[in-house]
């Protein structure tokens, strides 16, 4: 697996990143470093508990820390677009413990410079 693009989960109803999802922002962090004109998309999702608003509102969160991470560590906030889904794009379709956790997620997706730049 390419560590610089994992997905970084959550806790249920939290934004906080756990010890896991540091080093997979870490990974992040150096990747952007060594191409300092690639941008990158931050999308936060939900599991599927809790009203639409809320879980846009939620997603929103997680995806501004993983963007608050890597401003932290010197990467420029131009260089990060962030969005939500909600609960709108389930990863798993059940309704387990094991589903919603894999819901519960930042996903990152990298968007290449273009040639003009």
């Amino acid at each position: 697996m390419n560590h610089a693009q994992r997905t970084v989960f959550f806790a249920l109803n939290s934004s906080a990143f756990d010890k896991t999802a540091h080093g997979a922002m870490d990974d992040k962090v150096r990747l952007l470093k060594k191409y300092p004109r690639v941008r990158i998309s931050i999308t936060g999702n939900c599991d599927d508990r809790g009203t639409e608003a809320y879980n846009m509102a939620l997603g929103d969160r997680r995806a501004a820390a993983a963007k608050d991470y890597l401003v932290a560590h010197r990467i420029a906030a131009d260089r990060i677009d962030t969005a939500s889904n909600g609960s709108s794009q389930p990863v798993a379709k059940g309704d387990t413990e094991a589903d919603w956790t894999k819901n519960r997620n930042d996903q990152f997706s990298v968007i290449m410079p273009t040639t003009a730049q």
